[in-house]
């Protein structure tokens, strides 16, 4: 079933003129699944550590969730949704930067053959990013380095340091065109 366009959060809707590829179904897939282990907070540390609860869905992030929040908690977060996934029977890899400065932790997954990846706390490095991203490692580079298509304007870089700032050298750094595996010690 293709997804309408209302079902789809505001940054990854289809094009108006109506194609929806292989790609963006994949990824509104994974959307949901991920909203559902969201809003299914059993774990009382997740719950303690993202108060107010994260969301897909960028109209419905809480005011109080800010990139502030959101610094830090990349491991838990992703490998909280990483463990939730697999009880619905989807394997999530957490992985890491493409480089070694900054370590950044977020999960990567294939479905129907499209790479998607999650990242929990995107919005600590793109100001107003509150949202979990959940895209296309292509939909990604395009959020950092064309973010002009926000209706809300352009999402600034922030927490910078030791990171490129051009947009371009910023998300080679954070995400690049591959990801590494976690450590072994750092997933559970």
């Amino acid at each position: 079933m293709i997804p309408e366009r209302s079902l789809l959060p505001s940054d990854q809707l289809p094009p108006v003129d109506g194609s929806v590829n292989r790609d963006l179904i994949a990824v509104e897939k994974v959307r949901s699944l991920v909203e559902a282990c969201l809003q299914d907070v059993t774990d009382l540390s997740f719950e303690d550590l993202f108060q107010p609860p994260l969301t897909t869905v960028p109209e419905q992030v809480h005011p109080l969730t800010t990139s502030k929040i959101l610094r830090g908690g990349c491991i838990s977060s992703s490998n909280y949704l990483r463990k939730n996934l697999r009880k619905l029977g989807v394997g999530a890899e957490l992985v890491s930067s493409a480089t070694t400065y900054p370590e950044h932790y977020y999960l990567q997954l294939y479905q129907d053959m499209t790479e998607v990846l999650i990242d929990p706390t995107i919005g600590q490095y793109l100001d107003g990013h509150n949202h979990v991203f959940v895209g296309t490692r292509r939909q990604l580079k395009d959020l950092v380095v064309n973010p002009t298509r926000d209706l809300k304007g352009q999402y600034n870089l922030i927490n910078t340091v030791g990171i490129s700032t051009t947009r371009v050298g910023f998300f080679e750094q954070l995400w690049g065109d591959s990801s590494n595996p976690a450590p072994k010690s750092l997933v559970n």
